[in-house]
């Protein structure tokens, strides 16, 4: 195989020179060679001291996948700009995501599940565009989605889901569109949406349910466009008035829209609510 030199910008995941090694043999330890093309395959990071030479290339177009029990943090892999799918699970011990700063672009999925030390999301910093899901479930340590600054499209769902820490979404603050569902559930410690302030478009429902925290919608000021239905339910802590601004305002701009609010602390709005929702009969939340 032939491969040519490309010139290294500093942590920017562009190359300083070539090795000529096989996808299948270790980078040795201190080299920072890449590969000036695609890898088309998974590459499966199982230690931090030895990476295969496949997190080399510049662009995979398979899945670079973090899954172990022992790993405790990422190493700095230096080349990839562009991965197909980034999936980070089952690595309970795992406390820093530093190495993944030269990822510019996840074409697929980003999926960050089944950690319990991990607290924030720094190290996915450079990211911009996720072009499938974005999936952050079961991170019991995680307390802020700081890390993720930079995102401001996601071209499919977004999913935040059984967490544990989480009081708000800061670190979303530049996501501007969710081409797909958007998805916030059994988050017992998140009080608000602050985070998703520049959220403006959902293609697909808005879920919130089952937040026991959740005081206020506040974080979801700008959204101005929602494709399908609207569920906000067993937030036990959030007021029906909360619920009732953000359908107003959402149905002043459609008219046909339909949403589902049950289960949230009753006050004044909640007979409105009752009668609106009867109107709208949407079909049972997913």
């Amino acid at each position: 195989m032939h491969v040519a030199p490309v010139a290294l910008a500093a942590r920017t995941g562009l190359c300083l020179a070539v090795a000529a090694a096989t996808a299948s043999q270790a980078i040795p330890s201190g080299q920072t060679s890449c590969y000036d093309e695609a890898f088309a395959g998974d590459v499966d990071i199982a230690t931090a001291a030895e990476l295969p030479a496949a997190a080399r290339h510049v662009r995979i177009d398979g899945t670079l996948l973090f899954h172990n029990t022992q790993l405790v943090a990422i190493p700095d892999l230096f080349c990839p700009v562009e991965v197909f799918h980034l999936h980070i699970d089952l690595s309970p011990r795992l406390a820093s995501l530093s190495g993944l700063r030269s990822i510019r672009r996840v074409n697929g999925n980003l999926n960050v599940a089944t950690t319990e030390v991990l607290a924030d999301l720094r190290g996915l910093d450079s990211i911009t565009t996720v072009g499938g899901q974005l999936f952050i479930a079961y991170n019991h340590g995680l307390r802020s989605l700081r890390g993720l600054d930079r995102l401001e499209l996601v071209e499919r769902d977004v999913f935040i889901h059984y967490g544990g820490a989480l009081t708000n979404l800061d670190g979303l603050n530049a996501l501007r569109r969710v081409g797909g569902n958007l998805s916030v559930f059994e988050e017992p410690a998140l009080k608000n949406l602050s985070g998703l302030n520049r959220l403006k478009e959902v293609g697909g429902n808005v879920s919130i349910n089952s937040n026991g925290s959740l005081t206020s919608l506040r974080g979801l000021d700008a959204l101005e466009s929602v494709g399908g239905t609207v569920y906000v339910s067993d937030n036990h802590m959030l007021p029906d008035c909360e619920v009732w601004r953000l359908v107003k305002r959402l149905r002043a701009r459609r008219s046909d829209l339909q949403w589902n609010a049950s289960g949230n602390r009753a006050d004044g709005c909640s007979k409105l609510l009752a009668r609106a929702n009867k109107r709208s009969a949407p079909p049972p939340s997913p």
